[in-house]
């Protein structure tokens, strides 16, 4: 193999290596690029989600909690009317 070859053959490797970079690089930033873009979506929809349950805790501050209400037996046990009613002024 004369001089002439070898040099041939350096250079080729030569180019492979920074090809063989490049794609690298390439590589790294295209997995940088969807990371950050996966992160941004899911810090909107973090803040989106902590805007409702803010709005959600002020609107139930405001409103009577759930245990102040009857509960169902409670409402199913006390009568509605008064054992007369229509039923008993038709007789």
């Amino acid at each position: 193999m004369n001089s002439t070859t070898k040099k041939i053959a350096h250079r080729l490797r030569q180019a492979r290596v920074a090809m063989l970079r490049t794609q690298l690089a390439l590589t790294g930033a295209q997995i940088l690029f969807w990371l950050t873009l996966i992160g941004v979506v899911l810090g909107v929809a973090a803040r989106v989600l902590k805007g409702r349950r803010r709005a959600g805790a002020h609107a139930a501050g405001s409103t009577p909690s759930p245990a102040s209400f009857p509960a169902a037996s409670d409402r199913e046990a006390t009568p509605t009317h008064s054992g007369g009613g229509q039923a008993a002024q038709g007789e």
